[in-house]
């Protein structure tokens, strides 16, 4: 995850690429990649304590691509390129160069998908 700050708000973004099974039966094959690119806008509510609260937008580039192959179906093969907007909240203890935090966010415009952030950053 990149990461830039400024004193009441920053930028950061993100890649997730889902690990999803191939799918195998006696007459059917499937396939399927997924992954999303995500640029977050947080903007700091409440720094105190080594405690923030901040709300999150964002903006995101999500793909999936589905492949089918059985002997009903030669091949068919589904891709879906979707740009998507993200509003949500989030929190974080600063434990010195190691901060760990938690973001619920919404995604609407094509995407309609909840997700939650954990994680840490580490400041040099």
């Amino acid at each position: 995850m990149g990461y830039a700050t400024f004193e009441r708000s920053r930028f950061n973004f993100d890649f997730n690429y889902w690990l999803i099974d191939d799918v195998e039966t006696m007459r059917i094959e499937g396939s399927q990649t997924t992954f999303e690119l995500n640029l977050h806008y947080n903007l700091i509510l409440v720094n105190r304590n080594n405690f923030a609260l901040y709300g999150v937008g964002a903006l995101g580039y999500h793909y999936d691509k589905k492949t089918i192959e059985g002997v009903e179906v030669v091949e068919d093969e589904e891709i879906e390129h979707v740009m998507g907007l993200g509003v949500g909240a989030g929190i974080e203890y600063n434990f010195g160069k190691v901060s760990l935090f938690a973001e619920p966010q919404i995604f609407f415009s094509g995407v309609d998908q909840f997700k939650t952030n954990f994680g840490a950053r580490i400041y040099f």
